[in-house]
């Protein structure tokens, strides 16, 4: 199988631009420099060596994705839809971590933590093949604070349902788009509105056949995570 160098390192770049703050950096992750990731890399002249895939996939980076892309890795591509969000930060996370659950906590304003005296354990399953990142906006990011903020990376599956209360990127014009809670009137199906969680950004009213709505289950400080990564 044929393997396009130049599309390897655009995937290469994407993936360590989420992390680093410099190809100089990336470099000295990767035991290489910055110039070498620039202009053997990057520019597609050479593929990266066994050792550097071994580095790249305990950073988190899907190999399968990096060399063939989402059209190689056993499923259909769903990159079309994936084009509707702009610019998505593709982010591809090894599946089945297992984390350990400490306690319960309510969801509403009463109750209190319950910290067990037992562990348990849950596998997280996060498929690369139907997973991507969004990379809130530094700028203009502000409509989900203190919830989310600017910065911070947002997890979107294609395969799930939005449902009444659920967080979901959404594109409603030709704008970026924006994270927003959703909320659907049971009686009005052919309307919904999008709702900030900053209490001073005024709601979205739209038309559902006009919004591109994808669930965001998960999110994360990107500063934390890249501390956590290195």
């Amino acid at each position: 199988m044929d393997i396009d160098k130049k599309v390897v390192g655009q995937r290469l770049k994407l993936f360590l631009e989420a992390r680093f703050k410099s190809a100089n950096e990336a470099g000295i992750a990767l035991g290489t420099t910055g110039d070498s990731l620039r202009n053997s890399y990057y520019n597609g002249t050479s593929l990266p060596g066994a050792k550097i895939l071994a580095q790249l996939m305990s950073m988190g980076c899907s190999i399968d994705w990096l060399l063939f892309g989402d059209k190689n890795i056993g499923k259909q591509s769903i990159g079309e839809n994936r084009s509707l969000i702009t610019n998505p930060e593709i982010n591809h996370i090894i599946p089945q971590r297992e984390f350990r659950i400490i306690g319960s906590i309510p969801a509403g304003r009463q109750g209190e933590v319950v910290i067990h005296d037992y562990i348990t354990t849950e596998v997280i399953d996060l498929d690369p093949n139907n997973t991507d990142l969004l990379l809130i906006d530094e700028e203009f990011g502000y409509s989900m604070t203190p919830l989310m903020k600017p910065g911070d990376l947002v997890a979107i599956d294609y395969r799930s349902k939005v449902y009444n209360g659920c967080i979901v990127a959404a594109k409603w014009d030709k704008t970026k788009g924006a994270i927003k809670i959703l909320s659907i009137n049971e009686s009005d199906t052919t309307w919904v509105t999008l709702l900030s969680y900053n209490m001073a950004i005024p709601p979205i009213n739209v038309r559902r056949n006009k919004v591109v709505m994808y669930h965001v289950f998960w999110w994360i400080d990107r500063a934390r995570l890249k501390k956590h990564i290195k």
